[in-house]
């Protein structure tokens, strides 16, 4: 217990520190130089891995990971502000402004906001590990957190795409440009949409084979598991965006207790189901559950701040969705002809042949804006010709 009681108090203190010096590097964001936040981070996390792993050797025991977590965080916090002085991001000396107190309550009212709909955003989508374990047992919540690593590992990376571009859909807001504003909120949103349909499709494929695979078949997990799962991630990628456009706009409005009714919806259906019907009913009352809250909302929410229809946001996603239904079909089909013992590596190729194949043809032509497509080709070329520079 003292030794618990120890570790929670220095890893309490830490994170209150981490939060109070994440101030440093807002002016990375302010200028979209997220790249140099994403090297920081990068480099936060080695340096804790090999801290931690030289305080396992030496005997540290669970003090390892808070020697790992303080060091990372120091190294961290160090890199980013040598960056931002030396980019001269921060104010010079006499132009730090003064306190302002109705934009300090301003600010706080917002981040009250931001924080309770973070808090519902944990409801909804950090809560199935706790309903698995209390309906299911351990050993289920052991194969839940076993089988969803890719699922976890796909999210955040969908979720780079929107939190990359904060900065730029910030500034446009506040400079009055609605009309890049939408423009670029449709490109961020189309390409989330298909990066969405490429990693659910990949986890649709091979998630159960993979699965088995990798725990030498000691943990099982159905495909009919692994279906709901994909499309409960393309489908929450996308409600993620339009949930976190009302952060950019400062109007959090409902959207604050729209998670927390998602994530109540979801326990009430979840616990009421998982006893009788297992995984499947945990996954389909998620999916549900973001289906009817925070989707709907979301997409009402952006319609209305756009001054667009309904509809017109749901086409903006939906190319990426039936290129991704068209492709499945095709692959599950040709499962279905093969024998049934037909192996992972198979399975593997299979559908890597036809997201090259079919798929990414499919996705580029019919379900990515113009404007995406162009700035993709720009980039491309623009590092063809440093390469050749160089």
């Amino acid at each position: 217990r003292p030794t618990f009681t120890l570790l929670l108090l220095f890893q309490s203190s830490l994170v209150g520190l981490a939060l109070a010096s994440r101030t440093l590097s807002s002016p990375l964001w302010a200028h979209q130089r997220t790249d140099v936040s994403n090297l920081s981070a990068a480099l936060n996390l080695l340096v804790g891995l090999i801290l931690m792993w030289v305080g396992f050797t030496t005997g540290c025991g669970v003090f390892s990971y808070l020697w790992g977590s303080i060091a990372g965080w120091v190294v961290g916090t160090i890199s980013t502000v040598i960056t931002c002085s030396r980019l001269h991001l921060y104010p010079s000396r006499g132009h730090w402004g003064s306190y302002n107190p109705a934009l300090f309550r301003s600010m706080l009212s917002y981040g009250k906001d931001l924080f309770i709909m973070s808090l519902g955003y944990q409801l909804a989508f950090a809560s199935q590990i706790l309903v698995v374990t209390r309906t299911l047992g351990l050993e289920a919540a052991t194969t839940w957190a076993v089988s969803t690593k890719i699922f976890t590992l796909a999210q955040q990376a969908i979720s780079k795409i929107f939190d990359s571009s904060v900065g730029a859909l910030a500034e446009f807001y506040v400079q009055g440009n609605r009309t890049k504003l939408s423009s670029r909120f449709h490109g961020v949103l189309t390409l989330t949409s298909a990066l969405a349909a490429t990693l659910s499709s990949g986890l649709i494929m091979i998630n159960s084979s993979f699965i088995s695979l990798w725990t030498g078949g000691l943990i099982s997990w159905p495909q009919a598991n692994s279906v709901c799962l994909g499309v409960f991630l393309f489908f929450s990628s996308i409600s993620r965006a339009h949930g976190a456009f009302v952060g950019v706009t400062k109007d959090v409005g409902g959207m604050k207790w729209c998670y927390f009714i998602e994530g109540f919806l979801f326990l009430s259906l979840s616990f009421l189901l998982a006893p009788h019907y297992g995984f499947i009913a945990i996954l389909l009352s998620s999916l549900f559950a973001n289906l009817s809250c925070t989707f709907v909302y979301g997409l009402h929410r952006s319609a209305r701040f756009l001054n667009l229809s309904f509809g017109t946001l749901v086409f903006w996603s939906l190319p990426a969705g039936l290129v991704s239904l068209f492709t499945l079909s095709i692959y599950f089909a040709i499962l279905w002809i093969l024998p049934l013992s037909t192996s992972f590596a198979i399975q593997a190729l299979l559908g890597a042949g036809l997201l090259l194949c079919i798929f990414l043809p499919l996705l580029w032509f019919f379900a990515l804006s113009h404007s995406v497509r162009k700035e993709t080709l720009d980039f491309l070329r623009r590092s063809i010709s440093s390469d050749r520079g160089t």
